[in-house]
């Protein structure tokens, strides 16, 4: 049982999880990559190079039941089991129109609960004190009121209203880093962070007029970039140095399409292990991904190295990999869902191939998240599935292969979006 303490009236509520948790090493094999059967989590391997890929089952997640039978190893394709350290662990926030789902990974193994409420945004992070948390704004009554939800270890919930920064419900909202987050507001947008004496959120400058659509930190010295457009659609960025904001520099040599009757994702950018920031960008509607490097010791931007492919489609997310290669996560207009690796020394892998016809096109967020890995992965990506029951899957990545399974769902909820954020070891300096 997952209990959520405190609500937004102040009443200590308990709500049960609903599933069971879902173990790594759940097997049942099936012939099909994609798939899963009713109320079950499954883990489907997929290799560049393999074939006849497997799907893995664990315990039953949503309103299903446990898995069972017996099964293979993973196939031609297969992911070794993940290799867990102490303090490892993942959430990932799914939200409906109605509701929104938690799961939670800790010591190996998935577990999932119902969650606090629907939300308009949402941004899940690592908190203050080393908690899995995600950031949130309402709907519908609760639209422009921001919450935190957090939790150690899935076992038990907290959930408190935000105090302080109230970002708008329709306004873009992401991670810098784990302390800091970024929103959209009246003037624009919005840099804040937690002061943990007062328990309230200040900003750590006034807003910047630019209206950005993502962002990232750099780690050595929580220098911000936001990377948007202007109304020419040029890629734009602007820094955050302590409470001033650097001049908005654009690249008239990058113009970013948005899309047709359906956007698609804007300007997205990461922070690399060594500093620099790497920014992905489309350079058609769908279909074609450009990706540019920002050199902090030079100061100065790498030439777009672009990727074609039909798998791209219209969404994207992306994350680094402890190597310092680029992981985008993508959702073709079929629903496949797939990963391209970008490495600086050789440029784009193929497409790794993780999901057939599975995903589905969200708002907020959108329907597609990524962070970095875990237990020995590269990177985890959380989907929304395009089922009746709206599962929520999340793949591992390593390498060129790709394995995924079932977290949780949203039972017949309209999807509304999916963020995912990992806790990596601690690092302990000699």
């Amino acid at each position: 049982m997952a209990i959520f303490k405190g609500s937004f009236s102040g009443r200590i509520a308990t709500l049960a999880a609903a599933g069971g948790l879902l173990a790594c090493n759940g097997q049942v094999s099936s012939a099909s990559a994609g798939g899963d059967a009713d109320g079950s989590g499954g883990e489907a391997a997929a290799g560049s190079g393999g074939s006849g890929a497997t799907t893995v089952t664990a315990g039953g997640s949503g309103g299903g039941g446990n898995g069972s039978g017996g099964g293979g190893d993973g196939g031609s394709g297969g992911l070794p089991e993940p290799e867990c350290v102490g303090g490892e662990g993942a959430i990932v926030f799914a939200s409906g129109y109605g509701k929104s789902r938690l799961a939670v990974r800790f010591g190996g193994s998935w577990s999932d609960a119902a969650g606090p409420g629907p939300a308009a945004q949402a941004a899940a992070r690592v908190d203050e004190w080393g908690r899995l948390s995600v950031f949130w704004t309402g709907l519908g009554a609760d639209q422009d009121k921001s919450h935190t939800t957090y939790t150690e270890d899935g076992s038990a919930f907290e959930s408190v209203d935000v105090q302080g920064w109230a970002p708008l419900s329709y306004g873009p909202l992401f991670a810098l880093s784990d302390r800091t987050l970024a929103g959209g507001v009246a003037e624009g947008t919005s840099v804040a962070h937690l002061d943990a004496d007062a328990w309230e959120w200040v900003q750590n400058a006034p807003p910047t007029p630019f209206k950005a659509t993502w962002g990232a930190q750099r780690p050595d010295d929580n220098r911000a970039m936001l990377v948007g457009l202007d109304d020419n659609h040029q890629l734009c960025t602007t820094w955050l140095g302590g409470q001033d904001w650097a001049p908005l520099k654009c690249r008239p040599d990058i113009k970013v399409p948005t899309g047709g009757e359906i956007p698609n994702t804007r300007p997205r950018a990461v922070a690399l292990p060594n500093g620099d920031m790497a920014v992905v960008f489309y350079t058609q509607a769908a279909g074609a991904l450009a990706i540019t490097r920002f050199y902090h010791g030079d100061a100065l931007w790498s030439e777009p190295d672009p990727i074609e492919d039909s798998r791209i489609g219209i969404q994207f997310a992306v994350t680094a990999a402890a190597s310092g290669d680029v992981i985008v996560a993508t959702t073709s207009t079929a629903g496949d869902v797939s990963a391209l690796r970008y490495s600086f020394g050789d440029g784009w892998s193929e497409p790794i191939p993780i999901d057939q016809g599975a995903a589905v096109a969200g708002s907020g967020n959108g329907s597609i998240a990524a962070a970095p890995g875990i237990c020995g992965d590269d990177a985890l990506i959380a989907y929304l599935g395009n089922e009746i029951d709206t599962k929520v899957h999340v793949a591992r990545v390593r390498g060129q292969t790709a394995a995924t399974q079932v977290v949780t769902q949203l039972s017949q909820e309209g999807p509304s979006l999916v963020t995912i954020a990992t806790r990596l070891p601690p690092v302990i300096n000699p």
